[in-house]
């Protein structure tokens, strides 16, 4: 199947497809089963990124997901409304058109027998070593939260969850924090600050079970429930402290906004309630009893993270523009998913980590304060889309994939973590990241061939100053020295090189090209110009194999005249 029959089945679920390319489509899906798979598996992709939690519901989504109809005749989405048509205030579900109900029928039902036959994809790739099969199916569910700020010279405990890269959680992840701050967000948009000693555990996608010590919440959207051995409190999207003392005693506090507290009595069984409402206490005993209470240090919950100071006011790190998810709000890890623009939570399935994902076209990031766009090449290279102003270039031919999301991950100094699967990329690689990552000054951001991202200068500009300058330490963290020794045949008949290319405006400003581990490290700078608008990179594999091409960029930074 050719790259031109690709991008009509992305344009038709992005529903930005033309009446005649449509039925151009739908002839082909006719008479070619390569494409008729393609454009189910693209289907599923769709509707698994935005309302299904599991790998075995994304499987199953394709046979038994609702069809809605729409003619391809109407008004289409913009470019902004990316693979799931989401449009910038809306955010709906996108409309998966019909290409012939008789066929998609057929193969939906081809696909349920297959998966009676073969299992679940999860069944089907988790097939590891004993060192490793528990702790990936531990992580078989997607991410529900992260840790996004660690204060100076925290202590963890011997009761926290060994830890995931970019420092994402999954149910059931318990943080043992002795001292310190850690600020906690989930993707529901609830946000904890952890005072402590503190033990916290992500129970579920939009709950959380304080075990020991304190905690600040703000919530913003859904309900958010709140545990403790005495309590449930309840959070109507409020800001609100919670405490629990050493003889299992439940404070509540409210800061802004309601919530609930509720207990159950351990002698009867009895249920109590009370609605706490803004500068409201309660304190719960260990027996379940609820009384009003004036809590006579609320001073001592901290509401605001401690900002780190910026000893240099005339430089940004790209690392935190890449993780800020807003323009006051920087994080210590980023991660997009380049097929699909959203932040990528998507679960282990393998010992050898994420997974390839594959061209999906341009993917405007709308939710990103900075980040304009992300995508994947084309096979073809040709004609490619950088940046939601339509800037194109033309790039070599490529296997059109890359290994896992974009990502970005700042320095911690003094805080040791330990993590969940020790081969994060595959072939040892996250050994060699972690490494570099502790010699840099700033953090780094991982490009697997083939991927690109694109940033909104002006609206880094609106953060006062103006770009006059990128610079970046370019390197291949390639590692397939490591690999068994009876792939010497194979390792000598492959040469493991990447590309990567800076693009201003879709002019071409810069370049290293055909580069491995062994070539070491390049420091790439570009002169920005006040009217320039966007800076795309891009990370691609120079030879026919993209394995191994794992490009980080070290150190990145934008200089600002101020």
């Amino acid at each position: 199947m050719n790259d031109k029959i690709r991008r009509l089945i992305y344009r038709t679920v992005d529903e930005t497809v033309s009446p005649a390319e449509f039925e151009q489509l739908q002839e082909t899906i006719r008479n070619d089963d390569e494409a008729r798979d393609e454009y189910l598996k693209v289907v599923a992709m769709s509707q698994a990124l935005t309302n299904l939690s599991t790998v075995e519901s994304m499987e199953k989504s394709i046979a038994y997901a609702p069809v809605e109809l729409r003619s391809p005749g109407q008004d289409s989405v913009t470019k902004g409304a990316g693979f799931l048509g989401l449009s910038g205030g809306g955010r709906q579900l996108a409309v998966i058109l019909t290409l012939a109900a008789s066929i998609l029928l057929v193969v939906s039902l081809r696909h349920a027998t297959q998966l009676q036959e073969t299992g679940t994809l999860l069944e089907q790739r988790v097939k590891l070593g004993d060192g490793l099969q528990g702790q990936v199916r531990e992580a078989s569910t997607n991410y529900i939260a992260r840790i996004t700020k660690i204060s100076p010279g925290v202590v963890w405990g011997k009761g926290a969850s060994e830890s995931e890269f970019l420092l994402r959680t999954v149910e059931g992840d318990s943080i043992d924090v002795r001292q310190g701050l850690v600020e906690l967000e989930y993707y529901s948009a609830a946000k904890i600050i952890l005072h402590g000693p503190c033990v916290f555990v992500t129970s579920g996608a939009n709950s959380g079970r304080l075990e020991e010590g304190r905690i600040t919440g703000r919530v913003d959207g859904d309900r958010f429930h709140l545990m403790t051995p005495t309590a449930t409190v309840i959070d109507l999207g409020t800001e609100l402290g919670v405490s629990l003392s050493e003889t299992a005693e439940t404070n509540v506090h409210v800061f802004d906004g309601e919530v609930e507290v509720r207990s159950e009595h351990s002698g009867d069984g009895a249920t109590s309630s009370v609605s706490l409402t803004q500068g409201m206490s309660a304190r719960v005993d260990r027996h379940g009893a609820i009384e009003h209470a004036e809590l006579e240090n609320t001073g001592s919950y901290i509401r605001e993270f401690p900002s780190d100071p910026h000893s240099d006011p005339s430089l940004i790190s790209l690392v935190d523009v890449f993780c800020a998810t807003s323009p006051n709000h920087v994080n210590l890890s980023g991660v997009i998913a380049p097929d699909s623009g959203e932040p990528d939570r998507r679960p282990w399935l393998d010992e050898d980590g994420p997974g390839h994902r594959y061209s999906a076209g341009l993917q405007v990031t709308a939710w990103h304060p900075f980040i304009d766009s992300v995508f994947i090449p084309w096979n073809d290279g040709v004609d490619l889309d950088i940046d939601s102003m339509s800037n194109r270039v033309d790039l070599p031919e490529s296997q059109g994939r890359t290994w896992g999301p974009i990502w970005a991950r700042r320095k911690i100094n003094g805080s040791n973590l330990n993590y969940r699967v020790e081969d994060f990329w595959g072939t040892l690689t996250l050994d060699v990241v972690m490494e570099r990552l502790s010699k840099s000054e700033i953090g780094m951001i991982g490009m697997h061939a083939n991927v690109g991202f694109s940033v909104d200068l002006r609206e880094v500009r609106q953060l006062g100053g103006t770009p006059r300058q990128f610079s970046g330490i370019v390197a291949n963290l390639d590692n397939s020295k490591i690999k068994d020794a009876d792939a010497t045949e194979w390792l000598n008949a492959n040469r493991f090189s990447a590309d990567f290319r800076v693009f201003v405006d879709g002019k071409l400003r810069a370049s290293r090209l055909d580069f491995t581990r062994a070539d070491g490290e390049l420091e790439l700078s570009v002169d920005l110009q006040p009217t320039d608008r966007f800076l795309t990179l891009i990370s691609t594999d120079a030879d026919s194999f993209d394995g191994f091409d794992h490009v980080v960029l070290i150190d990145p930074v934008l200089r600002l005249d101020l």
